[in-house]
């Protein structure tokens, strides 16, 4: 799970432990930080209740001037995008029974179709078990989002759906003009009203405004300058910032709300999300090629380093590319929240060790 001197520190501590689990993690995260793994980060971890820990360290960014790092950073959050803004929609649309998720894709995108394409079903995408390729070029996205449509609809698999787990991007673009198609609105629009809006979740979202930009934690170099508000993956950018793969801005307290909802079943604060039902059925892992995935979420794959020791059979997480971490446990009503800049300043960052030990420390029984 954890390497290095990480590694050394988790197993000083569970032999050791500080009086808290708090103290531990914070041990933690000071030493990765002194070993520039990420130049600060913010935690948040609680129940359907609410946070019972808030740490904000270190700092958002380091160059050309240092900010800290704040609990109210807003943070580039790579792939949480998939679950947190276009899984939810997807669900959301298959809750007011828009979209069955054993359907074939095709029902709901009829360019995507021929050969084993007409085959491939929403839940196959929402698990990576479509078929489709992790990637693809950048090109195809530079002529503007139609092209980009037609092109990736008519990418080849690389298996027969259902018979191999690759983690695509790909698959999620699909899913978000699902979304599109099927509510007749963008996916930041609908997954503002759906979602965000009621959740008050006010920090979240698509485009970060000027104000947001101004907390935006910095991540990879953009000219002589740093990227803060605008998204960090090359084909959310080139597809205007809004993509179902990648493209979602947040805060730690708001995926905080978002997590909670979850744990309460689909409603915080009187504003319901979705069913309970529904929720359930987002939040059950299930088999795949090669470990347990729930549609939306991981589980446990050789993408699960992030979930530590002690979290259930039943829990869900989800990882980002720019360094950010939500995993949520409904059988223990935890949520664990994690939020970091590994990309700023020099790109070589590496947090997924640090959020396993984090979360096993947090977690401990």
């Amino acid at each position: 799970m954890a390497t290095g001197l990480l590694a050394v520190a988790l197993l000083i501590l569970l032999q050791a432990p500080p009086a808290t689990a708090e103290q531990a993690a914070r041990q933690l995260i000071e030493e990765a930080i002194r070993l520039e793994k990420t130049p600060g980060l913010v935690l948040l971890t609680g129940s359907q209740a609410g946070s019972r820990i808030e740490l904000s360290l270190g700092n958002r960014q380091l160059k050309p001037s240092v900010e800290p790092a704040t609990l109210d950073t807003v943070w580039d959050l790579a792939s949480l995008t998939k679950p947190v803004a276009t899984a939810t929609s997807i669900w959301i649309l298959i809750d007011r029974q828009r979209i069955d998720p054993d359907q074939p894709v095709g029902k709901y995108l009829p360019d995507f179709k021929g050969g084993d394409r007409d085959k491939v079903t929403v839940r196959h995408l929402l698990t990576h078990v479509s078929g489709l390729p992790a990637g693809n070029s950048l090109e195809h996205y530079k002529m503007g989002k139609a092209a980009a449509r037609a092109r990736l609809c008519a990418t080849p698999l690389a298996a027969a759906p259902g018979s191999k787990f690759t983690y695509s991007d790909l698959g999620y673009i699909l899913l978000g003009w699902i979304v599109e198609d099927v509510s007749g609105q963008s996916l930041d629009r609908f997954a503002r009203d759906a979602i965000f809006t009621p959740l008050r979740m006010a920090d979240t979202g698509y485009l970060p405004d000027a104000a947001h930009r101004a907390r935006c934690a910095a991540t990879g170099p953009e000219g002589t300058t740093w990227l803060k508000g605008r998204v960090h993956d090359p084909r959310a950018h080139l597809m205007g910032g809004v993509a179902g793969h990648a493209g979602l801005f947040s805060t730690g307290p708001d995926l905080a709300r978002y997590a909670r909802m979850l744990l309460l079943g689909g409603e915080l604060d009187g504003a319901r999300i979705m069913s309970a039902g529904s929720v359930a059925r987002m939040l059950k892992p299930e088999t795949v090629p090669g470990g347990l995935r729930a549609p939306g979420w991981d589980s446990k794959t050789g993408y699960s380093s992030q979930r530590g020791m002690h979290l259930s059979d039943s829990a869900v997480g989800h990882g980002g590319f720019t360094g950010t971490s939500l995993w949520i446990d409904p059988k223990r009503d935890i949520f664990v929240v994690l939020l970091a800049t590994r990309l700023h300043p020099a790109g070589k960052g590496v947090v997924n060790p640090l959020f396993g030990a984090v979360t096993t420390v947090l977690t401990a029984p």
